[in-house]
């Protein structure tokens, strides 16, 4: 009788000990995989001392999130409108635990900056003696911290902002002789890696620096579309009818590197996302051109030519499904309210959303860098997840929406 309570009793344990190995091994797999409300997974990498990816350093000291001015939603309190937040689909995003934060160098004024200036602003067709901003007796070129050019006609006006780093380059639609022998409208079948490229010799073409951006198109660094521009000066969007073609490009960087040392078994490549501005439909470098490329045929130039210090610090970042929540605790920032049909749509005020639908596989980590520089603090470019999806309105219809919300973990 004690020899088989015995044995009843050890065979319990053993059943107690596979139970326990069994949850154990199970807890495990969950450490590495999250599994999200509608059953699918998402890869999480491993985190802490197994990390694969460079240990965290912050050294540039708190990366605070940028100023960013968010499309305001809902913002009457009568009308009692709450929207919901859905996350749906399937992530195929490889996350990092830890990313490069940068510090951009501050632009300085010097006799071979004002020399570049004058040689850029020459190929896009300004001469010296097109400065508005005159020379003086000690200074033979502009001697102002912004320096500006105007064509004979005045129907093209150049701008270059040395202590921020910003050219701009203005037309007059209604008067500008070059715009209207090319205003005929026409129906542009673009070959858009075709185009991209063409934009990039004409940038180096002119004496822009191209240094950052991707030698190839990737979704989301490279927007084209046609727009239609009257003889008042007024945009449209028309693709069967269009005289100018609208290009983004943004500039990319290297977001998370591996260790050095990995194991044998562990395959990792260096990650690297494009930089975004605080207006999500602004960018480094914004053309309004004519179909056929040259310097002359570029009417209106937004371009951001900035430098990064090669010193950068290492900060841990949180998962997209921490970011996610952030959003739906109101830490995210809605930045843009679009519509596929209408690139040019402008949300309006006090937009009534019900629902804001994300969809996984459109999630990005990038990088966001300040439009306006302080010229008297550090100014970083930081990681930040990029949730995008569809927003449904109150009226019934629907509105592309992007949130950011910032990537970098904190302490406290």
């Amino acid at each position: 009788m004690a020899t088989n309570t015995l044995y009843k009793t050890a065979k319990t344990a053993r059943k107690i000990l596979f139970f326990a190995i069994l949850i154990t091994l199970v807890l495990t797999i969950l450490n590495y995989v999250n599994i999200n409300q509608n059953n699918q997974f998402e890869l999480i990498l491993p985190i802490g001392s197994n990390s694969f990816w460079a240990e965290p350093n912050n050294s540039l000291g708190s990366a605070n999130s940028i100023s960013i001015k968010e499309i305001l939603t809902n913002i009457i309190p009568e009308e009692n409108i709450k929207a919901l937040f859905q996350l749906t689909g399937i992530e195929t995003l490889t996350i990092p635990d830890s990313a490069f934060v940068y510090e951009i160098e501050l632009p300085t004024r010097g006799l071979t900056t004002i020399m570049n200036a004058e040689e850029i602003a020459l190929n896009l067709g300004f001469t010296r003696d097109n400065f508005i901003t005159k020379e003086t007796p000690i200074t033979k070129a502009c001697p102002q911290e912004i320096c500006i050019w105007e064509n004979p006609e005045k129907t093209r006006k150049l701008t270059y902002n040395i202590l921020q780093g910003k050219w701009t380059l203005n037309t007059d639609f209604r008067a500008d002789s070059i715009f209207q022998q090319n205003a005929e409208f026409n129906f542009f079948n673009l070959d858009t890696e075709k185009y991209y490229k063409e934009i990039i010799d004409v940038m180096n073409n002119i004496g822009f620096s191209t240094s950052y951006f991707s030698d190839f198109i990737e979704n989301n660094v490279f927007n084209i579309f046609p727009i239609n521009i009257n003889f008042s000066a007024d945009f449209v969007y028309i693709p069967t009818q269009s005289n100018v073609i609208h290009s983004i490009l943004r500039r990319y960087i290297l977001l998370a590197s591996p260790k050095e040392q990995l194991p044998k078994d562990v395959r990792l490549n260096n990650i690297y996302s494009p930089i975004y501005l605080p207006q999500y439909r602004n960018s480094h470098l914004k053309i309004l051109s004519y179909v056929e490329l040259s310097n002359q045929n570029i009417y209106e130039i937004e371009f951001i030519d900035r430098k990064y210090k090669t010193t950068n610090g290492i900060y841990s970042i949180i998962n997209s499904k921490e970011a996610w929540t952030k959003i739906t605790l109101g830490e995210g920032f809605l930045v843009d309210l679009s519509r596929k049909d209408n690139p040019l749509y402008t949300p309006k005020k006090n937009t009534k959303v019900v629902e804001f639908r994300a969809d996984r596989s459109l999630t990005e980590i990038a990088y966001i860098e300040p439009y306006e520089l302080n010229l008297n603090k550090k100014n970083l470019v930081i990681p930040i997840y990029i949730f995008r999806g569809v927003a449904f309105l109150e009226d019934g219809t629907q509105n592309d929406f992007v949130f950011y919300v910032n990537a970098i973990k904190t302490l406290f």
